[in-house]
């Protein structure tokens, strides 16, 4: 298998499974270019039986395709908004007929694909306005709104598996939420233990549940326990707006 992202209308293969060389690697395919910018033009899967001997594709890249040793071929658009966003493969070195059912595996992995594209360009768009936001804060900017947007966005990527994407949501939302800090009301600063203290600094790092329990030697649940206190205290709905919340009361530098 392999695929490839659609970017300024053209199809770039960049991922590859399963594969000999990297012969494929990085290949360009404008619209109706071989079977993948057939696909991209048709918003349908196109398979062949034979690559090198379909007539219904062009034949620009045979020799990369060769030296994969790919025979038969079927390519599935993946659909994001209603646009190609990406083209998925598969391949199998032999001359074969696909079946429906393999055809509609492809097709299931293709749906997959398309969520975890439309999230991943969902928090691409959400990161390039926190960024606008931290760097300059507009008069009459609606502070609660964004506070709330960066808390969301943190908490969201607390634990997922891209460290560097994880790293660099929680420094532009603890930029932005540091630029908030001082625009809205204070809380009346609550009594908080040496332990939630410890848990908030942490927080504050952008460190999962996970994270904090480790750095203290405690459980998971204790952790838990001392962020749903510290949400009490505060009277806010997340850890980060725990944080900020603490900041404004002068509880956390």
């Amino acid at each position: 298998m392999f695929a490839g992202r659609v970017v300024a209308g053209s199809l770039r293969i960049s991922c590859l499974r399963g594969n000999r060389c990297d012969a494929l690697q990085g290949l360009s395919l404008p619209p109706e270019v071989g079977l993948g910018g057939r696909a991209m033009t048709l918003g349908r899967p196109v398979s062949v039986r034979d690559y090198s001997t379909a007539s219904g594709i062009t034949h620009e890249h045979d020799i990369a395709v060769g030296w994969e040793g790919l025979r038969a071929l079927v390519a599935i658009p993946v659909a994001v908004r209603g646009e190609v966003a990406a083209v998925l493969y598969g391949g199998v070195r032999a001359v074969v007929q696909f079946g429906d059912q393999v055809v509609a595996q492809l097709v299931s992995a293709g749906y997959g694909l398309a969520r975890e594209l439309e999230s991943s360009s969902e928090r691409q768009r959400r990161i390039a306005q926190l960024r606008a936001a931290a760097a300059a804060p507009a008069p009459g900017l609606r502070c609660a709104d964004l506070r709330e947007v960066a808390e969301q966005l943190m908490a969201g990527m607390a634990n997922t598996s891209d460290g560097a994407l994880r790293d660099e949501v929680r420094h532009t939302c603890q930029r932005l939420l540091a630029a908030l800090g001082g625009q809205s009301d204070a809380f009346p600063p609550p009594v908080v233990s040496a332990r939630e203290l410890d848990v908030l600094n942490l927080a504050a790092a952008g460190c999962s549940d996970a994270e904090i329990a480790e750095q203290l030697d405690v459980t998971v649940g204790a952790v838990q326990g001392a962020v749903r206190n510290l949400r009490r205290a505060f009277g806010v709905r997340s850890r980060y707006a725990a944080v900020a919340a603490a900041r404004r009361a002068g509880v956390l530098s």
